[in-house]
């Protein structure tokens, strides 16, 4: 999976083709960028998540690099986090163009990380395991995964009931200062 922003046709093809040097190298199916992890020659607006207006470049370029990507969801405030912005896009591309989704941020978005998967089976190609509390005001606040609102037990039967082969990322960013326990403690 290849998380990208822009659509014009050279910037698309600035993140395509080092992404698909990357996978041949590695011998995986796909390359996965972060703004973190973009190669340093890259400017800093090709540094962003995927939002698909011109999905015709997309497929094409999914086409001419065997590659597929997908989108990752990133709550109720940004562009592709409700679910109905996902299923409009869907409507109007291939199964080139899936979904990353990632169950805190799909949570913000006020859905069922669970029920989202399963409309979306077909299209799930990655999936971040994260977990979220909201305060009043519904800010959310990373949590261990499991000690929050995600069923974690029910998601990962869910996964694999239905024999999930795509991508699996535990994901926690709380305690910026020493993350260390507590990601044992979401492994664990």
């Amino acid at each position: 999976s290849l998380a990208v922003f822009p659509y014009q046709t050279k910037q698309i093809n600035n993140l395509v083709a080092p992404a698909t040097q990357i996978s041949q190298d590695q011998a995986v199916r796909a390359a996965y960028y972060t703004p973190e992890t973009f190669p340093a020659a890259l400017t800093e607006a090709d540094r962003v998540y995927f939002v698909g207006d011109d999905t015709a470049v997309l497929e094409k370029l999914c086409a001419e690099y065997g590659k597929k990507i997908a989108i990752h969801n990133h709550g109720r405030k940004h562009r592709l986090g409700p679910v109905w912005a996902l299923e409009e896009l869907f409507r109007r591309s291939s199964d080139n163009i899936g979904f990353c989704l990632d169950t805190a941020w799909m949570l913000d978005a006020g859905e069922d990380p669970l029920a989202i998967a399963g409309k979306f089976r077909e299209r799930l190609y990655g999936t971040h395991i994260k977990d979220f509390v909201f305060d009043r005001a519904g800010h959310p606040e990373d949590v261990v995964v499991g000690t929050g609102n995600l069923d974690l037990k029910a998601y990962l039967d869910y996964l694999r009931a239905t024999d999930y082969q795509g991508y699996l990322t535990l994901e926690y960013e709380g305690d910026a200062d020493n993350p260390v326990p507590a990601l044992v403690k979401c492994v664990k």
